[in-house]
């Protein structure tokens, strides 16, 4: 299983450029995920790209928590060629940033800080994305240890299901021989 936190609240995002080409930052408020009760589906992404799901709250293996922190997941990724790489490029450091999808309900800015600050007041988040490099630093991804000894059972399997097939093949052509 992989853990994190997808938002952390009052943290400062790395400096972004809006469409004009100024340069602002981003912070999320407490209070601003509250539509995420509302929302019937957020799905993980690796990248944020559509064609790389993960995991899903409908399907169950996406959990968000709100607490005072900000938003912590819990995701269990497929098992696939897919969730195996992406629990070993975490594993080893490669991928370890979480960024979020989301539509701005409500904002405000702060024009008098250098660079000025957009404060998320009310966002509609519909996916969360493991990412090689996030918006917002202090927002990451970590293997939870029975994670390990889930992906050491998963390899495990694949290879009984593997060495039965061969057999299966085996047995096949030694029946077609006599």
């Amino acid at each position: 299983m992989l853990t994190g936190y997808a938002v952390r609240f009052n943290e400062r995002s790395e400096p972004m450029h809006g469409a004009n080409g100024a340069e602002f930052v981003e912070e999320v408020i407490p209070g601003a995920l509250a539509r995420l009760r509302e929302r019937r589906d957020v799905k993980a992404l690796i990248g944020h790209d559509p064609t790389k799901v993960i995991g899903s709250t409908r399907s169950g293996t996406l959990t968000l928590i709100p607490d005072a922190i900000g938003l912590r997941f819990e995701l269990q990724p497929p098992n696939s060629p897919t969730g195996h790489d992406l629990i070993e490029s975490v594993r080893r450091g490669d991928l370890d940033g979480v960024s979020f999808g989301f539509r701005t309900i409500a904002d405000k800015w702060l024009p008098d800080t250098r660079p000025p600050v957009r404060q998320l007041l009310d966002v509609d988040v519909f996916e969360l994305s493991i990412v090689a490099w996030p918006a917002y630093r202090e927002a990451g991804v970590i293997i939870e240890p029975r994670a390990l000894e889930y992906a050491a059972e998963l390899v495990t399997c694949e290879s009984r299901q593997l060495r039965a097939r061969e057999l299966d093949a085996l047995t096949v052509r030694l029946r077609a021989i006599r």
